[in-house]
């Protein structure tokens, strides 16, 4: 654990270099200002698929960016070598994106939300959601070298994950297919932060999350173990 602990507090360091941690927060003041200057206008469905956009979108590119930099420095050809384990790579960088992605999903939310907010549901939302697409940024970025690349991986991971959202901002009816997707389970926790939800629903988010980010980090470890460590 403490060699998990020095990674953590190593990756943090990454974002400030990188200047990751400053896109973050030149992104989350430009929620704060949208929220303020356009509050009358944002329903709270908008207000909440931007908040939960930030730990998932940003998770998504930003681990990207964090991998990207690291290979061009020739880091990941020397972190074979050493004897840090996969499991304690892949979780240091989930948990600092996770951590980055709290205080500022927190601040969008205490401005843009015009309701009473569950924290305790917000904070299970922004970390689950966060881990879960940051484990899957890991899977698409571990096969490309380049910006570019990755680029191109991004939609084609996104896209589908996004297709729940039209249920949530009223363009389609919420269908039964969406509760197979991961981001309707990240929504439901996210309404739960705002209004009182179901318990099933609650109990199928949860779970549901678990189990995609147990899936989703055993496809990461075996991209890691494939492109990276052989």
């Amino acid at each position: 654990m403490k060699k998990l602990r020095r990674m953590i507090v190593w990756d943090l360091k990454l974002l400030v270099r990188y200047q990751i941690l400053t896109i973050a927060v030149v992104v989350t003041i430009g929620y704060v200002v949208l929220f303020k200057g356009a509050k009358s206008y944002l329903s709270e469905s908008v207000v909440t698929m931007l908040i939960f956009s930030d730990p998932a979108m940003l998770g998504f590119m930003f681990i990207g960016a964090l991998v990207l930099f690291e290979k061009s420095a020739q880091t990941l050809s020397a972190i074979t070598v050493t004897p840090l384990r996969t499991w304690q790579y892949l979780w240091s960088k989930v948990l600092a994106l996770t951590l980055l992605a709290l205080p500022c999903s927190m601040v969008m939310a205490g401005v843009g939300l015009q309701t009473f907010v569950y924290w305790h549901w917000l904070l299970l939302a922004v970390v689950l959601s966060s881990v879960l697409y940051t484990l899957l940024g890991f899977v698409g970025v571990l096969r490309v070298n380049t910006l570019n690349q990755y680029l191109i991986v991004i939609p084609l991971f996104m896209a589908p994950l996004c297709v729940p959202l039209l249920g949530w901002l009223g363009i389609t009816k919420e269908y039964f297919a969406y509760y197979l997707i991961p981001t309707q389970a990240s929504l439901i926790l996210f309404k739960a932060s705002m209004s009182k939800v179901e318990a099933w629903e609650l109990v199928y988010a949860i779970m549901y999350l678990g189990i995609c980010i147990a899936l989703t980090y055993r496809l990461a470890e075996n991209a890691f173990i494939k492109h990276i460590r052989t």
